[in-house]
C-alpha cells in the first residue's frame, strides 16, 4: 500500500478532490430529499447555533459522514490499484465500439467487423455513423420512460478532427451513459449537455498521466431521482467523476415542491501509466 502511495500519490490526491465533490453532493442531496429548501436552511441555522455553542454533534451526523467517506477511501484505493489497466490505442477503441454497438442493438459479429474497420480507415465517419446511432438510442430510450431530451446532446459539437478519434470516442460514451443513466433513474427532463474542455486543454499527443473528458448536464427530476443518478454514476468500474456541483433550484414553473433543476460536471477517466506524473 505504501508503494502505491509513493508512486501515484500525485494521482491519487487528483482523484480525491474530484471525488470529494461526491461527498458534497450526497450531503446536499440528502438534505434536499426533505420537504424543501426552507427546511434546509432552517437546519444549516440550527446547526450553526449548535457549533458556536459547543455542542456535540448527532452520532447520527458523524455515522453518515463517516460511511461516506469510508466509500470514498474505498473507491480511491480501487482506481489506485487498477492503474495500468486502462485501455489505450486499438484496445480502447474497440472496447468503447463494441460497448455502444451493445447499447444500440447492434452488435453482430460482421457490424462490429464493419465498424473496426471504419474506425482504422476513415475515423471522421466512424464517429459520425456513431453519434447518429447514438441520438435514435437515446431519443427512443428517452420516449420509452417518458423523459423529455434536449435536441442538441452535445455530440454534435464534436469538431471532426481524425487527429482526435479516441477524444471523440470517449466523450460520446460518456455522454450516451451519462444520458442512459438518467434515463433509467427516471428523471423528467435532461435539459442540457455540453461538452467541456479538460485542465489546460490537453488531450491526446502529450505526456498526460490522467487525461479527463468533460461534459456539463442540466437535469431536471425529483430529489429521489437525481440521487439515484450520482450514486448509479458512482461506480467504480466506470472511471467517471463528478467534478461540481452546480446550482440546484427549484423548478418555479413546476407545482411540485420537490421538483429541482441541478447542473453537475462529470468527466471520463483515462490513465496512461507510461506516462509521467505532474508533481
Amino acid at each position: 500500500m505504501d508503494s502505491i502511495w509513493q508512486q501515484h500519490k500525485s494521482f491519487i490526491l487528483k482523484i480525491l478532490a474530484g471525488l470529494g465533490v461526491c461527498l458534497v453532493c450526497w450531503i446536499v442531496g440528502a438534505s434536499l430529499s426533505g420537504p424543501g429548501l426552507s427546511d434546509l436552511e432552517s437546519t444549516i441555522r440550527t446547526r450553526r447555533a449548535a457549533i458556536s455553542s459547543g455542542l456535540v454533534p448527532d452520532p447520527r451526523d458523524t455515522e453518515a459522514l463517516t460511511d461516506a467517506t469510508e466509500k470514498l477511501r474505498n473507491r480511491i484505493l480501487f482506481t489506485a490499484q487498477h492503474i495500468g489497466e486502462t485501455r489505450k490505442g486499438e484496445d480502447l477503441r474497440r472496447g468503447i465500439i463494441e460497448s455502444l454497438l451493445r447499447r444500440f442493438g447492434s452488435d453482430s459479429q460482421a457490424i462490429r467487423d464493419r465498424y473496426l474497420n471504419m474506425a482504422r480507415q476513415n475515423p471522421v465517419a466512424c464517429i459520425i455513423d456513431l453519434a447518429g446511432k447514438a441520438r435514435e438510442y437515446l431519443v427512443t430510450r428517452a420516449g420509452q420512460n417518458s423523459v423529455l431530451l434536449v435536441e442538441d446532446v452535445g455530440y454534435d459539437k464534436l469538431s471532426m478532427d481524425a487527429g482526435q478519434f479516441d477524444r471523440y470516442l470517449i466523450t460520446l460514451e460518456l455522454i450516451v451513459t451519462v444520458a442512459e443513466t438518467a434515463v433509467e433513474c427516471r428523471v423528467r427532463e435532461i435539459k442540457d449537455v455540453l461538452i467541456g474542455s479538460p485542465p489546460g486543454g490537453r488531450f491526446e499527443g502529450e505526456d498526460v498521466f490522467v487525461r479527463e473528458y468533460p461534459i456539463s448536464v442540466k437535469l431536471r427530476g425529483s430529489s429521489a431521482a437525481l440521487i439515484a443518478f450520482l450514486e448509479r454514476l458512482n461506480d467504480p468500474g466506470r472511471m467517471i467523476v463528478l467534478t461540481r456541483l452546480g446550482s440546484v433550484t427549484h423548478d418555479q414553473q413546476d407545482r411540485d415542491p420537490d421538483m429541482l433543476i441541478a447542473d453537475f460536471d462529470l468527466s471520463a477517466l483515462r490513465i496512461d501509466p507510461d506516462a509521467g506524473i505532474q508533481e
